[in-house]
């Protein structure tokens, strides 16, 4: 009697009552994790905000960036510091190393290095902030509909913002379209002369009257209380009502010699349109990684519809909505997983018998949702990366329980009960599988353990089909054996005799005829490698968006006024001449970072950007090419670029040079050499410079002697000047939903005066005779660079430019190079490169750092299965031979390799390895076991193997056919590279890898296991 209690398969109960737990934890799974469209990047970027009112930029550069560098280099764990300084402002984008991934730590220690300097220039800085979640994506917007004008509109977007902050899953809410507002106290030269009171005093006084420190604390018996501050003001009605101390003595209300307004700060700095008509809007951040995406939209959507409801003035109206695409994206990868599952099941019942075809399609969403339980488990997050995984998985899925299911058929066929059966089929192929799962493993860890963007992006898809053969493999030696074991009819049927014949002659054609396959095969290989067309590609494809991108880019220093003129003519032209969902622009920014690939420049009058919404996504390749061609010609003198939404790490341009050294005459010479070298490239387009040489600037010579002898100070002197021309700020007041800052004004149109109006400006002195300011200074105008710029400590210029279509970027790049050294050697400058050049440099060192571990793991392995140096060689040469297909598949359909071809190639590896090892297995089994020929032993192999390897490549090639719809650009390179690569290593697997170990093993060696 067989005694059966020791193995796990014969544990019937628990192992179906372990499945069915795991499956049901996975459809919840499925329904609970947090989910999102896209992998979200740790917080390595991040900038620093400095504002010094009146500062040029070079003094900017000498008084404070410079220090602030000094600080930071003590930070080791930041990569990267550019700096982009203009007049009154500096930013600083800081970077961290792509190693980094305790990003918390790391901001704190630049806030501490921060502190430690701040000191140094305290006194001129206004502001000086860190922003450590840069990173952030504002994937929803919100626009508000109405009649009324844009400050009622403002007024009750803050109100919705106070009632969306109740919603826990809201990180941050952002009111956009809306200049920024002010309290303005209206106090013109006229009245300061009739007076004699200076608008600095007026502006001290002011802050003076709201003290917004609590005064301290008194104990009363056994508790604390506060002590309210002295004086405060809270409302423009109390700001009126405050006690102006005039020249004479006399005390008056500041109503009373000053007018006080809210309105707009003085120069508008941006816009925001919908559909060409002002408006504003609600930008919301919520956490990554940590809410459900799509049920928090359906909750924001209830709230949005309840409160349009109880408002009819407004409406509120959603332009970017991230949950929506999730949706999107989560259930047309899950249609491509259940089509490809099914696609694959009918497969199985059309080539193998109903009981075996059964019994494996039952193993597939065992794995799959098994896969899923366990990644919930670990804490994944549901996205279109870790979901591709599981559809990546399919073929390797269903491979091991075919191989299985098909070894126990057999065996049940020659007669052995069904234990029997499971037990000499789990003892053969318990080895094999084991180092094939391995080996699969080994194919994926060098992405999963490399660092960087690009390996954060996709390293869910590691994840999952590890999680996915991990389980296979356990459920081939567990459930496929208990589940045969409850089947009584379970045998290879008649269609197994066409494979049996089938495999017979493919044997013997490898067996009779080893060279001639074999050279064969070497001319197959070179024909095909000739078809292969097209270059490498992009990095990343594009995402399926219906959107079009338009930026919109002046040169420095133009007027917000003048980038709107230009944005609304944009607008005009794309609404009369083409047929378009809507039209959203951003001027004086890049608007809200809706997604996680665009780049923000916020703060900056001279960018815009324009999302034009298609009626479909098919549309949006076409309407590309014909922006770019159409408004670069009709705006010749902006730069205008259209483009598709990207995948993968952002990336501002394809080809970046930087030039880098101490000596700016230097490097604009370089820069202007090399923006000529790339301009002229045939392949490039859009070349651009991140710099300008100069433009008109007022400079005030001071005469110090007389500034003296009228007791008047410079910076008395300055704020004068300031009063007349942007305002001097006193305090700031809290009114309805925020604070407002109060600005002693001349006029309301300041901004607008030109010399000659500032320079009859009147100043008070000491003993308040009035003096006109042009007894002090004499103006000058110069020619200053707007914008200074610094990489890494260093003085810098770039250089930047996009690539035409049909170009590949790194072979532009590389054309490009011998000329950049010689310039690089001609100015005495360094050069450093940005861009997809830079990604890809990153991406690629960190994935051969990581590329030992994956070596190791599969020698190790392979080693362990066959301890034999020309065995795992030979296995590892099938991977040359799915290879060969990748390219003639991509170029039919017209696709190059990037980076999701690079993923199709590391699944095919994985299924070819498994293939192989299977194969030698059996053969040394043959020639062990059954005392065969080497010949024999390899023509029986074949034949045993041919219908497991058949039906693995026809469900895997089925499986990949849902991911090749154009519907999202992203997957159809991945699945042709695995179609075309199983189409030729299936065929070469089974003819020329058998001529191969004919013509190369050594039968003595295998018998003695030497």
């Amino acid at each position: 009697m067989e005694h059966k209690t020791n193995l796990w398969f014969c544990h019937e109960r628990l192992v179906f009552g372990l499945v069915f737990i795991l499956s049901v934890t996975g459809i919840f799974a499925w329904f609970s994790i947090n989910e999102q469209e896209d992998p979200f990047f740790p917080y390595r970027n991040g900038f620093i905000t400095i504002v010094a009112p009146g500062l040029s930029p070079s003094a900017i550069e000498s008084s404070v960036v410079l220090p602030v560098e000094r600080a930071l280099s003590g930070v080791d764990e930041l990569g990267g510091v550019d700096v982009q300084i203009a007049e009154g402002v500096a930013m600083i984008n800081l970077e961290l190393k792509e190693a980094i991934y305790d990003t918390r730590s790391a901001w704190q220690r630049v806030r501490e290095q921060m502190q430690g300097v701040e000191s140094e220039f305290s006194s001129i800085v206004t502001e000086f902030k860190l922003h450590d979640r840069a990173q952030d994506t504002a994937g929803i917007l919100l626009a508000i509909d109405t009649k009324l004008p844009l400050l009622k509109a403002r007024e009750y977007a803050l109100s919705v913002r106070d009632h969306l902050y109740k919603l826990e899953q809201i990180r941050k809410i952002e009111i956009i379209g809306a200049s920024d507002q002010q309290i303005q106290v209206l106090f013109p030269q006229s009245s300061m002369i009739e007076l004699g009171l200076s608008p600095i005093e007026i502006a001290e006084q002011i802050a003076d009257a709201n003290s917004l420190k609590s005064t301290g604390t008194l104990l009363q018996e056994n508790y604390l209380t506060s002590i309210s501050p002295v004086t405060r003001i809270d409302s423009i009605d109390a700001l009126n009502d405050i006690n102006i101390k005039l020249a004479d003595g006399n005390v008056s209300r500041l109503a009373q010699i000053a007018t006080v307004v809210q309105t707009p700060a003085v120069v508008e700095t941006e816009s925001f349109r919908v559909n060409s008509k002002p408006a504003i809007g609600l930008s919301i951040v919520v956490p990554p990684n940590q809410i459900r995406s799509v049920e928090f939209g359906e909750e924001l959507l209830a709230i949005v519809e309840q409160l349009n409801a109880q408002q009819q003035a407004f409406t509120l109206r959603p332009i970017f909505f991230q949950p929506q695409w999730t949706k999107e994206r989560r259930d047309g990868l899950s249609q491509s997983l259940l089509i490809a599952s099914m696609g694959g099941g009918i497969v199985l019942f059309l080539l193998m018998s109903p009981t075996l075809a059964a019994v494996v399609s039952v193993t597939i969403p065992a794995i799959a949702l098994t896969s899923i339980a366990l990644f919930g488990m670990l804490g994944g997050v549901l996205e279109q990366m870790s979901i591709a995984g599981l559809v990546i998985s399919l073929g390797l899925m269903v491979d091991n329980s075919i191989v299985m299911s098909e070894l126990i058929a057999k065996y049940r066929s020659y007669g052995m009960s069904s234990f029997a059966s499971s037990r000499r089929a789990i003892s053969e192929l318990a080895k094999p599988l084991a180092t094939s799962t391995i080996t699969t493993i080994a194919a994926f860890v060098p992405l999963l353990l490399s660092k960087g963007s690009v390996a954060d992006f996709v390293r869910m898809i590691p994840v999952m089909v590890i999680l996915a053969i991990l389980t296979s493999y356990f459920y081939a030696l567990v459930l496929l054996p208990t589940m045969t074991n409850k089947v009584k009819n379970f045998h290879i049927d008649q269609s197994s005799r066409w494979f049996h014949f089938g495999g017979e002659k493919v044997a013997r054609l490898s067996i009779q005829f080893p060279k001639v396959t074999i050279v064969t095969f070497v001319v197959l290989a070179v024909m095909l490698s000739s078809l292969a067309g097209g270059g490498k590609g992009e990095f990343f494809p594009k995402s399926s968006r219906n959107q079009v991108i338009i930026d919109i880019e002046g040169s420095f220093g133009s007027s917000f006024k003048a980038t709107d003129s230009i944005v609304q003519q944009v607008e005009r032209y794309i609404r009369d001449e083409y047929s378009i969902k809507s039209l959203t622009s951003f001027v004086g920014n890049s608007g809200p970072r809706f997604y996680y690939n665009l780049s923000e420049s916020p703060n900056a009058p001279y960018i815009a950007r324009v999302v034009v919404e298609t009626n479909s996504s098919q549309e949006v390749a076409d309407l590309v090419k014909k922006f770019n061609q159409s408004l670069s010609d009709k705006f010749a003198s902006t730069r205008i670029r259209a483009r598709q939404i990207g995948q993968g790490p952002p990336i501002e341009a394809p080809i970046e040079v930087r030039v880098l050294g101490d000596d700016r005459t230097s490097l604009l010479a370089a820069a202007e050499d090399i923006f000529t070298l790339i301009d002229t490239h045939p392949d490039t387009v859009d070349s651009r410079r991140n710099y300008i040489i100069g433009k008109p600037s007022v400079e005030f010579d001071v005469i110090d002697e007389d500034l003296m002898k009228s007791g008047i100070s410079r910076t008395e002197l300055s704020n004068y000047i300031r009063w007349r021309s942007t305002g001097i700020e006193s305090t700031k007041i809290s009114t309805q939903q925020e604070l407002l800052p109060v600005v002693v004004v001349d006029k309301v149109t300041v901004g607008s005066r030109n010399i000659d109006e500032l320079m009859s400006t009147v100043l008070i002195s000491q003993d308040h005779t009035l003096l006109p300011v042009s007894l002090f200074i004499e103006p000058k105008l110069t020619a200053q660079a707007p914008i200074l710029s610094r990489k890494d400590g260093f003085k810098s210029f770039a250089v930047k430019a996009d690539v035409v279509d049909s170009a590949d970027e790194e072979q532009v790049l590389e054309t490009l190079m011998t000329g950049i050294n010689d310039i690089e050697q001609k100015y005495d400058v360094m050069i450093s490169l940005g861009g997809e050049a830079e990604e890809e440099g990153e991406s690629n060192d960190a994935l051969i750092k990581a590329l030992p571990a994956g070596i190791i793991l599969l020698f190790s392995a392979l080693m362990i299965q066959f301890n034999s140096y020309r065995i795992a060689a030979l296995v590892l040469i099938t991977i040359p031979m799915a290879l060969i297909g990748v390219a003639p598949a991509l170029s039919m359909v017209g696709l190059n390799f990037g980076f999701m071809a690079l993923l199709g190639v590391l699944a095919l590896t994985g299924i070819v390895v498994n293939t192989a090892i299977i194969l030698v297995d059996c053969v040394i089994t043959n020639i062990r076991t059954r005392y065969m020929t080497l010949a024999e032993a390899i023509e029986h192999a074949v034949k045993d193997r041919f219908r497991p390897v058949m039906l693995t490549a026809v469900t895997t090639t089925v499986g990949m056919i849902p991911l090749t719809s154009p519907e999202s650009p992203l997957w159809p390179p991945m699945a042709w590279t695995m179609i075309g690569g199983m189409v030729t290593s299936t065929v070469l697997t089974l003819i020329v890898f058998p001529a191969i170990l004919l013509v190369t093993l050594n039968e003595s060696k295998i018998k003695t296991g030497s």
